[in-house]
């Protein structure tokens, strides 16, 4: 484990900043909020992240609210920040365009021709609401019958229209050297909030950190959480949240 976001909410504490971290469902010490897979959906995370916020409101013990959310994390955040009054939204790593649109530029260079026509044809299928029965072995890990009700939510969601309803202060940070989510798509949210803020970090990768350019150095970062974060990353989001 990188430790990225522990090392975050470590240094933003040093600026005076508290920070609320939890495993999601069915993860961590949380698997016990997820009974079944397929009874999981994005809303749910949502719905977590509002009830967070509520509970912190009524400690009366802090200024202000700012959710700060990393790739996955991104959307949710965007959708929490449009149920909750918060002080800011930070994106880190998050996907500008639909998740079926992510998820079919990942799997064609992967893919032969037939599992390629297959995964397009399931993406197409649940984006429309519609599961589906019969899946190939290969495609089971992403598009089992038990993950599709969470897919079918996600794949309900463009961020970049997400992001327009987000009243609060918006800043969106990205890795040039990020081999997940690509600069492009923090532009992207970026060109549909004109007011947010917008920071590429240029040696910053999608866990935070500095990283070479190669591939195998860049994924070796995710495994080492001896390597410190982006010098400019905690500098930026204080700033922000400071103002």
């Amino acid at each position: 484990m990188a430790n990225s976001l522990k090392m975050l909410a470590e240094s933003l504490a040093k600026e005076g900043i508290a920070s609320i971290r939890y495993d999601k469902r069915g993860v961590g010490e949380n698997t016990a909020l997820m009974i079944k897979e397929e009874d999981l959906l994005i809303e749910q995370y949502v719905e977590d992240v509002n009830k967070i916020i509520k509970y912190v409101k009524s400690e009366d013990k802090f200024r202000n609210i700012h959710i700060i959310g990393h790739s996955e994390g991104s959307l949710i955040g965007m959708l929490a920040a449009q149920n909750s009054k918060v002080a800011s939204f930070t994106s880190l790593a998050g996907a500008g365009r639909p998740a079926d649109v992510l998820l079919k530029e990942h799997l064609d260079s992967k893919l032969t021709p037939e599992l390629k026509k297959e995964s397009t044809e399931i993406l197409a299928s649940l984006k429309e609401g519609k599961p589906i029965a019969n899946v190939s072995s290969e495609l089971q890990i992403l598009f089992r019958p038990s993950l599709q009700p969470y897919l079918m939510s996600w794949l309900k969601y463009d961020p970049a229209k997400s992001i327009q309803k987000v009243s609060a202060p918006v800043l969106i940070i990205q890795g040039a050297r990020d081999i997940q989510v690509p600069v492009k798509d923090a532009q992207i949210l970026k060109s549909h909030k004109e007011d947010a803020e917008l920071m590429i970090v240029k040696k910053m990768n999608h866990i935070l950190k500095d990283a070479p350019e190669n591939f195998k150095g860049n994924i070796a970062t995710y495994s080492d959480p001896t390597i410190p974060l982006s010098p400019k990353l905690v500098e930026a989001i204080s700033g922000f949240i400071q103002k």
